[in-house]
């Protein structure tokens, strides 16, 4: 497996030894990251070298993957609870779900338990705006994108 990050403006670091990278390489990326404004366009390219699963089983995954990553149950992501850590994990998937495997707001809100697609627009945008603003969400999302898409947009 490798993988290519490019930063804009020339920067690109190239890993070619499987996702084993060392804890100051993975320091020295999430200084380059924050240091970029935050419009700023990020692209990580994986070869993975199998194809890309089928679209709803890679939102099952994704789903799956969000559970695993927030330690918030799929059953609390799919209910209605305001909890922060709920909401944040849906806002997560959501995002994820929509921005990064092309999903349209209604396959996403059928998928959390036949929520409304406008409340899955809003869970999307706070999803854009903790990108923005937090850093451990920010975190979360190039995670996701570089496992899922191998781009963060």
């Amino acid at each position: 497996m490798s993988a290519c990050i490019s930063f804009g403006e020339g920067r690109v670091l190239h890993l070619q030894h499987g996702l084993n990278v060392s804890s100051d390489a993975m320091e020295g990326m999430a200084r380059a990251l924050a240091a970029l404004p935050a419009n700023s366009r990020v692209t990580v390219a994986m070869d993975t070298g199998e194809p890309m699963a089928q679209p709803v089983r890679r939102m099952e995954q994704l789903l799956k993957w969000v559970e695993l990553e927030t330690g918030v149950s799929r059953q609390i992501i799919v209910a209605s609870s305001r909890e922060p850590s709920a909401v944040r994990a849906r806002d997560a998937f959501s995002w994820g779900a929509c921005q990064l495997l092309g999903r349209t707001k209604s396959e996403v809100a059928r998928k959390l338990g036949g929520r409304d697609a406008t409340s899955v627009g809003a869970a999307v945008r706070r999803g854009e705006q903790l990108r923005e603003t937090d850093a451990a969400f920010r975190d979360l999302a190039i995670r996701m994108a570089a496992l899922f898409t191998g781009a963060v947009s």
